[in-house]
C-alpha cells in the first residue's frame, strides 16, 4: 500500500495497462497510460475474453513512494486457449522413415473446464504417412515417425469445453540429408562440391581430373 501523505502533498501516478505477462516491464510492448498525474479513475476499452494487467505508480511531490512490482490482472469472461505447436521442422529419411519428437505449448485460464489437446494431421504427401506416439495424440509433446519425402502439415488444439485455440506446424522431410541441408534459406555450397552431394570428396576430385585443361571458352563471335 502506499505511505502515508503528508497534508498538502502533490500526489500523482503512473498507470500501466495492457494484455502482455508484464506490462510494464521493458522487455515487454507496455502502454503507459497515465503519466504524472493525479487521476481517480481512467477509462480503457476492454475485449472479450482476454486477460488485461496492470499496475500503479504513486508519486509524492514527484518522489516515488508505492512501486507495485507485480502486476494485478483481471479477466473479460472465458480466454481461449493460447496454442504454440512450435517451430517448423526440417528432417530427412533415414531407412525410410523420419522420427522426431514434437513439444507444444499450451496456456488458458483454467476456465470454464481444465483444457484437452489433440493433434490431428490436416495435410500429407501423396503415399506419406504418419503414426504418434502415443497413438491417441491427445498430449501437447509426443513423437512422431513420417514415412515418405513432402510436406507433414499438423495442428494442435486445446479445448476448454467453451473455445478452441489451434496452430500449425509443418514438417519438411526430404530424401536425404544434403537435400534438406539444401532446402535452408542460408545453404551455401561448398567449393570444390561439383557433384553437388554437400561434400567435397573423391568423386569431386574425379570429376575435376575429367575435366582438367579442358577449355568451353568462345573463339568467335556469337550470334543469336
Amino acid at each position: 500500500m502506499p505511505a502515508p501523505t503528508k497534508a498538502g502533498a502533490a500526489v500523482t501516478c503512473d498507470v500501466y495497462f495492457g494484455t502482455e505477462v508484464n506490462p510494464y516491464s521493458p522487455d515487454y510492448d507496455y502502454a503507459k497510460v497515465v503519466t504524472n498525474a493525479s487521476v481517480e479513475s481512467y477509462a480503457v476499452t476492454l475485449e472479450p475474453g482476454r486477460i488485461y494487467y496492470w499496475k500503479v505508480d504513486v508519486f509524492e511531490n514527484g518522489v516515488l513512494i508505492f512501486d507495485a512490482q507485480v502486476p494485478s490482472s483481471f479477466s473479460t469472461g472465458n480466454v481461449i486457449p493460447t496454442v504454440a505447436a512450435g517451430g517448423d521442422i526440417t528432417a530427412w529419411l533415414i531407412d525410410g522413415k523420419a522420427q522426431l519428437d514434437l513439444a507444444g505449448t499450451v496456456e488458458d485460464d483454467g476456465k470454464p473446464a481444465p483444457y484437452t489437446v489433440k493433434w490431428t494431421v490436416t495435410a500429407q504427401p501423396e503415399g506419406g504417412t504418419i503414426e504418434f506416439t502415443p497413438a491417441s495424440a491427445d498430449t501437447e509433446s509426443l513423437s512422431v515417425v513420417c514415412s515418405g519425402a513432402g510436406d507433414y502439415v499438423l495442428e494442435l488444439a486445446a479445448n476448454d469445453s467453451s473455445d478452441t485455440g489451434t496452430d500449425t506446424i509443418t514438417i519438411h522431410v526430404f530424401e536425404n540429408a544434403c537435400e534438406a541441408t539444401k532446402s535452408l534459406p542460408n545453404y551455401v555450397p561448398l567449393a570444390g562440391d561439383l557433384n553437388e552431394d554437400c561434400r567435397v570428396d573423391d568423386l569431386d576430385l574425379a570429376l575435376l581430373q575429367e575435366n582438367w585443361l579442358k577449355n568451353i571458352e568462345l573463339t568467335s563471335y556469337y550470334t543469336e
